[in-house]
C-alpha cells in the first residue's frame, strides 16, 4: 500500500465569493515553450503534487504556467524559461490535453466527464453541486492541490455540463 502524496503546504482555504474554492485562473506573462500560449499561473506546491515523485525536487520556488493548449505535451513552465514538464512527467491527466483519460470534471472528488455526462442524460441533473452528491456522499474542496491549474474547476465542470445538455438534446433522447 502506497502512502498518500504530502499536499506540498498549500493553503487550502483559496474560496472567493464566487466559487466554493478559488477564482479565476491568472495567467503567466511567459509563454509556453512549445506551443507559444501562454499558461495559467500555477503554484510550485501544486506542480510537486501532480509530478512524479521522482522529478518533484525539480520543480522550483519559481512561477509556473499551465499550458491549456490540447495538443501540446508541455504540463507545466517556468515562467523564467528555465525548465519545463511535460504530461508524461505528471501522475495527473489534465482534462484541457486532448489525450486525457479520463478527462476530469472535478478532481477532488473524483467526477469525470464521462460521470458528468451521464448524470445530465440518465439522471436528468443539471448543477455541478447535485451532480457531484449524485455519487459522492460528500463534496470535498481542495483544489489548490487536486486541481493541476491549483484552481477551481467550476467553470470546467460546468463547461461540460452545458456540452452534455446539448449533446442530449441534439439527440432526441
Amino acid at each position: 500500500m502506497t502512502s498518500p502524496k504530502p499536499m506540498m503546504d498549500l493553503p487550502m482555504d483559496t474560496k472567493n465569493h464566487s466559487c466554493s474554492c478559488g477564482g479565476p485562473a491568472e495567467f503567466v506573462e511567459a509563454q509556453c515553450p512549445t506551443c507559444g500560449e501562454k499558461g495559467a499561473r500555477v503554484k510550485v506546491g501544486t506542480v510537486r503534487y501532480h509530478l512524479h515523485t521522482e522529478l518533484r525536487a525539480d520543480a522550483t520556488d519559481k512561477i509556473y504556467g499551465l499550458c491549456l493548449s490540447p495538443d501540446c505535451n508541455v504540463a507545466w513552465y517556468a515562467q523564467d524559461g528555465s525548465h519545463h514538464f511535460t504530461t508524461s512527467q505528471t501522475d495527473t491527466p489534465i482534462w484541457a490535453k486532448a489525450d486525457a483519460a479520463p478527462v476530469m470534471a472535478c478532481y477532488c472528488n473524483e467526477i469525470t466527464k464521462e460521470m458528468v455526462a451521464d448524470a445530465v442524460s440518465k439522471k436528468g441533473l443539471r448543477g455541478m453541486e447535485e451532480i457531484i452528491l449524485h455519487y459522492r456522499d460528500e463534496m470535498k474542496s481542495m483544489c489548490a492541490v487536486k486541481n493541476p491549474m491549483g484552481r477551481c474547476c467550476t467553470d470546467a465542470f460546468e463547461a461540460m455540463i452545458a456540452e452534455a445538455l446539448k449533446d442530449y438534446l441534439a439527440c432526441n433522447c
